[in-house]
């Protein structure tokens, strides 16, 4: 699947995810050869569904997705600017 893919799927399930104001990123994260999980950050993502961003278009596989992984998914709320005019 493709991290456009991804956050469609989470902003399904979190309302907060879906407002044109937020950021999605992505981070991989893996066990290393020295026995501990390394993280490694693939792709953010516009908040409004159908936005046509390049990392979208990336697939897990494409980032060496294997099982045993974890994705680690950030929502980044931007805050508005109050109008002064």
């Amino acid at each position: 699947c493709t991290l456009r893919e991804l956050a469609d799927l989470i902003q399904d399930a979190n309302p907060v995810a879906r407002d044109g104001r937020t950021r999605l990123s992505f981070a991989l994260v893996y066990p290393s050869r020295e026995g501990r999980f390394a993280m490694r950050e693939i792709g953010s993502l516009s908040g409004r569904q159908g936005a046509v961003d390049t990392d979208g278009r990336r697939t897990l596989r494409s980032f060496h997705f294997e099982t045993g992984d974890y994705m680690d998914v950030a929502i980044h709320r931007t805050k508005s600017v109050p109008n002064t005019r």
